[in-house]
């Protein structure tokens, strides 16, 4: 029988014989290695921390002891030793365990996160309440030492100083962000100077200990303990120990899709498709050779957004922040009153952070910085934390900002070109993946602003109208033949633009050609013959999103046509195997559509 087998809770962990951890960490590895060849996820980091957990569950009794992990991409481990080893083979699937860790999945997933810097602050309140309270138990917050340096970690270091008594904060120095480690932080740890840092915020510090060292962590933990005040202890580790090619190169395994376990070989991009942000890093190199004044700008995911050639390339015109989205936002607005064009590349999920900095810093000012949103729409796997589903929604209340989604990767190139023509902000966003290349059919050219394409129509004068944002072509095509199957004809759109919609082409659609903007009887009477139905589809939430813009457009029309709205409804999503699994456990399904619009029509 395995080891992992037997531990059932932290108890078993902790009673476990000092001779057997060894083998026991080798089996969690294993296991890490098994379950992520197969299904993805991050791997790199928490291949880490598997000593890490281990020497947490014997040293502290969680839950009464709170343990919070900052991001919890490093936290696989801790599953795997808190009652979750026979499901683990259930992550990140539909209704199985998510990747990161969750309040609601067990009792030792104190503070739920996906995102980093949530940690020190969470802790600080977790300790806070439990004070008031006058309740046992430490309080311990583990933050990589690229998270540390995030701003909301900062701020919270800021308002330790006289912190409460029983809090650890456990530094994991593993010498890594996603990609490698930026800023003065992480000069001052490879240095040894970040020790006398810390005591000004009224830290006890302890270490550096050997992170694979259970004993060594275990005695640091315990000291801790005993400690009058709130302690750092800092750890070493390494990322992506125990699987050779993340040791080796750890940045492409920080997240992963499946893989071999025994060659690392993974899945590539078929011939004739192209990554997504590929393509953008491609684009953005040629304008750079072109524009002096383009500056590109990453948050700690240089590979992941497709800017490393741009890094090499162009490396006096491109800086990675680190993992601090906010100070991405307005350094890049700086650039932009300075005369720069600047290019901030970040996660959809991710934008979130620094969306008031967004609107503050550079669309308050009129300041022509361009978002490039990666990763926008359901990323399955990761789930709530990861899902990029409200960029649409938060940008289309912002004044002057024009927002793009492209269909294609040649769509993509001439929607870039035309936000670095504007004058004011802009955003483009894209999913993960790929999609069939076709930039060499990129005219060099920019879009007219506001104008949308009519892609094709099934009869002359069609009583539908599907209107998709994004590359939809697979979803959309399906929607229409389930509507012919049901013998209504539609006109397919592809929207390209959020804001601002192409009123006009909607306006004239509703009317058959009509005076769009003349409510006359002649136009009324012509109206029967118009578009009665207009169905809108993005993958984003639909709450506020672009279905609401097409409905404030059409609102009112002398045709008074009906819109039908599909996106991702108001709730938060949960992870999945699939799209196609949300889109069935949202009853968002093509076949769904056809019959709304039906009933629509029928109404």
């Amino acid at each position: 029988m395995s080891l992992l087998a037997e531990i059932g809770t932290p108890h078993d962990v902790a009673s476990l014989a000092p001779d057997r951890l060894a083998d026991l960490a080798a089996e969690v590895r294993a296991e890490i290695v098994r379950v992520t060849s197969l299904r993805g996820g991050h791997l790199a980091s928490n291949l880490g921390t598997v000593e890490l957990c281990i020497a947490l569950l014997r040293a502290f009794e969680p839950p009464r002891d709170a343990v919070l992990f900052d991001v919890s991409h490093q936290a696989y481990a801790w599953k795997l030793l808190t009652g979750r080893a026979g499901a683990f083979g259930t992550l990140r699937t539909t209704g199985g365990l998510s990747g990161f860790l969750r309040r609601a999945e067990s009792p030792y997933d104190v503070f739920g996160a996906g995102h980093a810097g949530t940690a020190l602050s969470a802790a600080l309140g977790i300790a806070t309440a439990r004070d008031l309270r006058g309740e046992p138990g430490a309080v311990v917050a583990v933050v990589g030492d690229a998270s540390m340096a995030n701003g909301v970690s900062l701020e919270a270091l800021d308002n330790a100083p006289g912190a409460p008594r029983r809090l650890v904060v456990v530094l994991n120095d593993n010498g890594m962000s996603i990609g490698a480690p930026t800023g003065a932080l992480s000069r001052a740890l490879r240095s040894g100077g970040a020790e006398a840092a810390f005591a000004r915020f009224g830290f006890r510090t302890a270490g550096p200990v050997d992170g694979h060292d259970v004993s060594a962590l275990v005695a640091a933990f315990e000291e801790a303990k005993r400690a009058g005040g709130p302690v750092l202890v800092r750890v070493s580790t390494r990322k992506g120990r125990g699987f050779a090619p993340a040791e080796r190169d750890p940045e492409p395994w920080h997240s992963t899709g499946p893989f071999d376990p025994a060659t690392g070989r993974r899945a590539t991009v078929p011939a004739g498709f192209v990554r997504w942000s590929d393509a953008f890093g491609a684009f953005l190199c040629e304008e750079a050779a072109r524009d002096p004044r383009i500056f590109a700008i990453t948050a700690g995911m240089a590979d992941g957004t497709g800017l490393s050639g741009f890094a090499k390339s162009r490396p006096e015109r491109f800086r990675d922040v680190g993992i601090c989205e906010a100070h991405e936002l307005t350094f890049a607005a700086g650039l932009a009153a300075a005369g720069m064009r600047p290019v901030a590349a970040v996660y959809s999920t991710f934008f979130q952070r620094a969306w008031d900095n967004f609107v503050h810093d550079a669309a308050l000012q009129g300041l022509p910085v361009l978002l490039a949103l990666d990763r926008a729409g359901v990323v399955p796997g990761d789930g709530a934390t990861h899902h990029g589903v409200f960029d649409v929604a938060l940008l289309r209340g912002v004044p002057g900002v024009v927002v793009m989604a492209p269909r294609t990767p040649c769509e993509m190139r001439r929607m870039l070109r035309t936000a670095l023509g504007l004058s004011g902000p802009s955003g483009v966003r894209w999913p993960r993946g790929a999609a069939r290349d076709d930039t060499a059919s990129d005219d060099g050219t920019a879009l007219p602003v506001g104008r949308a394409a009519e892609l094709s129509r099934t009869e002359e004068r069609p009583p539908a109208a599907i209107w998709t944002l994004g590359p939809e072509d697979a979803y959309a095509d399906a929607v229409r033949d389930a509507l012919l199957a049901l013998g209504v004809g539609s006109v397919r759109v592809d929207a390209r633009f959020a804001k601002p919609v192409d009123a006009a082409l909607l306006r004239a659609q509703a009317a058959a050609g009509g005076n769009p903007f003349a409510a006359t009887p002649a136009l009324e009477a012509q109206a029967d013959a118009g578009v009665r139905v207009f169905f809108t589809w993005e993958d984003g939430i639909r709450t506020g999103g672009f279905g609401d813009a097409v409905r404030d457009v059409l609102s009112g029309h002398p045709s008074r046509p009906r819109v039908v709205s599909f996106g991702w409804p108001d709730e938060f999503l949960p992870h999945a195997s699939s799209r196609a699994d949300l889109l069935r456990a949202c009853g968002l399904e093509p076949a769904a559509a056809a019959a709304a619009i039906r009933n629509a029509l029928e109404r």
